[in-house]
């Protein structure tokens, strides 16, 4: 049975966006905070009145005040100078303005680039990002040349230096310049980052995805662990991890913000709240009056012999499509009717997992006293003897159908997500 794709509500896109966020590096979020500290320099350096100053005087791009003790008023330059405003000072308000609509596109850019997934790994788009730094610092720094270079040369201003809000626009410059710099410099460094991958000898070059003699391919190459496995890495064929570690190859590895947020969320669009207690499998559940599930850890296995296994198992299957074997997806099969698989709708769950031979996510649900051999020895249809078809490996798409089978206590409930 498949299970209809629910639409993301706007929290939970508001949520993934965060997520994505704080998948970089501290380094590169600490820089995107020049934005709103920055963007609010800009705005202090046009709204307020004192680019510079005298003991009796002030001026601001729009206006003139006098500072007497005697009188103190402020009035238009265009009316304090009885004729148009100096092209200087229309040309240093204009470059501040058209610096803080940059300012508005760079915090644009840096949301696209670092809270939308499908972006974030895009060298166009996080060019974008250092590119509108250095743009919104181009900016300011021609407003605070032309300003600072000219003010001087007026006889009505010889006797004023420069004050508060010059000082704001040029923070904010050095705040932006400063900033694009460093993006391009850790920019720079994750793109030349070594990354020891195991590559084997004479391999054949890798054909087009969309062709069987892809999966030919797989099927030839040695087995790897999956590429988001940390303790058992890809460096090295899954062989040699369990030769040089014959007396520990099972870890337990707490699982990223992402792959939490993934499952959480693949929990909650499965669950039916009007299905708990309801059929032969859920006896004994209705007594325990709930209606909702809360993830609290999420851990991934890392077990090297039983992904050994399971990836021969799954190479046979690529050699079928690399013959042009196809298999039937499982939500065009007959009994189908509740549209697409979602267990790998998130970017995050579809990593190494190859849909084409119907490999997709499906929960397990077990009694926690059963955990650690499922861990260790992984599932075995021998043990399971009075299931509602025989003895047989049980998984599901639904959270609430095998939460049916996690047992009748409220503490130890445990449902497992594997691949199938």
């Amino acid at each position: 049975m498949t299970t209809a794709e629910n639409s993301l509500p706007w929290s939970a896109t508001f949520i993934k966006g965060t997520e994505n966020f704080f998948e970089f590096p501290l380094n590169v979020r600490l820089t995107i905070f020049v934005i709103p500290v920055g963007f609010l320099f800009i705005v202090l350096g046009i709204v307020s009145s004192s680019w510079s100053e005298s003991d009796s005087s002030r001026l601001g791009l729009w206006d003139h005040c006098s500072t007497l003790a005697s009188y103190e008023c402020c009035d238009s330059i265009i009316n304090f100078l009885g004729k148009d405003t100096p092209g200087w000072i229309k040309t240093t308000s204009a470059f501040q303005i058209m610096s803080m609509f940059a300012a508005i596109g760079c915090g644009v850019a840096v949301i696209t680039t670092m809270c939308v997934s499908k972006y974030k790994d895009n060298i166009k788009i996080n060019k974008l990002v250092w590119m509108s730094y250095l743009i919104t610092a181009f900016l300011l720094m021609i407003s605070i040349s032309v300003y600072g270079g000219t003010y001087h040369k007026e006889d009505w201003l010889k006797d004023h230096r420069l004050s508060g809000s010059f000082a704001c626009a040029t923070i904010a410059f050095f705040l932006y310049l400063c900033g694009g710099l460093a993006i391009i410099i850790m920019s720079f460094q994750g793109e030349n980052k070594v990354e020891v991958v195991y590559i084997p000898k004479n391999e054949e070059p890798r054909p087009n995805s969309s062709l069987p003699s892809h999966y030919l391919w797989l099927a030839k190459r040695p087995i790897e662990t999956p590429k988001y496995w940390t303790k058992f890495d890809n460096s090295k064929r899954i062989d040699e991890w369990i030769s040089q570690n014959p007396s520990s190859l099972v870890h337990l590895v707490p699982a990223s913000t992402r792959e939490l947020s993934a499952i959480d969320k693949l929990v909650q669009m499965t669950w039916k709240e009007d299905l708990v207690g309801v059929g032969r499998d859920a006896r004994g559940i209705d007594p325990l009056v709930y209606k909702k599930l809360q993830v609290i850890k999420v851990e991934r296995v890392e077990n090297a012999p039983l992904f050994e296994k399971y990836a021969e198992n799954r190479a046979k299957l690529f050699r079928k499509v690399g013959r042009g074997v196809p298999f039937n997806k499982l939500e065009q099969t007959d009994n189908a009717r509740r549209g697409r698989i979602i267990t790998t709708s998130e970017d995050v769950l579809l990593r190494d997992v190859y849909p084409a031979v119907n490999e997709y996510y499906l929960f397990h649900g077990t009694p926690v006293e059963i955990v650690d051999a499922i861990v260790t020895q992984g599932l075995d249809a021998r043990l399971n003897k009075r299931g509602m078809f025989g003895p047989a490996v049980y998984a599901a798409e639904s959270s609430t159908k095998s939460d049916s089978y996690a047992g009748l206590v409220i503490p130890e409930p445990f449902t497992a997500c594997y691949r199938s």
